[in-house]
């Protein structure tokens, strides 16, 4: 109740975890006895407003499709859209005996369209490099579920790095997920811009979920003053 009442948007980002990801109430190497999954469900299908849920790890989808439990599928498939594919973008590009992509550049895709602007798509760096390698989940859509940004392609066939998905939960409320095949940690700028990739990518999140943001820097303010505190 306290969850549903107080919290309208969630960031969950496991970073490069490999399991445990997010758990699913069952005890096992990949998961522990707090059923996070079936919390995460119950807030978006209760919540008595609009909520957005942003997801971000390398190995969540993989995670969750191991688990093959029914509050992970749930969570995964049905209210985020989203379909594990393969494990590791750095593998299916040749992974390290034939050149695998340790950085992709990657696109916004106009099917959600969360990531174009005027026809343009964004485009970011996903760092997959020291001190090791992250190779990234490779993602499919079921239901509700639009491809959101894409990997560069390989092997003539294009692959998915985001999904977006928008569904109506219990009270006729929407409920707008955003899952990233990596961690937000581990998102770069393809190129120098203002203001950062990390900044700009997160404003579109947020903006397509509704969520009012204050305007970033953009390197040009300068601080009337600067101080250093003792740390508490």
């Amino acid at each position: 109740k306290h969850l549903t009442d107080q919290y309208q948007y969630i960031i969950w980002d496991s970073g490069d975890y490999s399991s445990t990801t997010i758990s699913d109430g069952n005890a096992t190497e990949n998961s522990d006895k707090s059923n996070d999954c079936q919390m995460l469900v119950d807030w978006m299908n209760l919540s008595e407003h609009a909520c957005g849920l942003w997801v971000c790890g390398d190995d969540v989808a993989r995670d969750l499709d191991n688990m093959g439990s029914t509050p992970a599928l749930d969570l995964m498939c049905t209210w985020c859209g989203v379909d594990f594919l393969v494990d590791s973008y750095f593998e299916l590009t040749g992974g390290r005996t034939d050149g695998g992509d340790v950085v992709p550049i990657v696109a916004g895709d106009p099917e959600a369209g969360v990531f174009v602007h005027g026809g343009v798509p964004d485009s970011l760096a996903a760092y997959g490099g020291c001190p090791v390698l992250n190779g990234f989940d490779v993602l499919g859509t079921t239901g509700n579920g639009q491809y959101a940004l894409r990997y560069p392609d390989y092997g003539g066939n294009s692959h998915c790095a985001a999904i977006a998905s928008t569904s109506q939960n219990v009270g006729g409320y929407a409920a707008r997920t955003m899952w990233f095949g990596f961690s937000y940690i581990f998102l770069r700028d393809d190129k120098y811009s203002q203001p950062p990739d990390r900044c700009h990518i997160a404003g579109d999140v947020f903006h397509w979920m509704q969520l009012p943001v204050t305007p970033c820097c953009t390197g040009t303010e300068t601080p009337k003053a600067y101080a250093l505190a003792q740390n508490f």
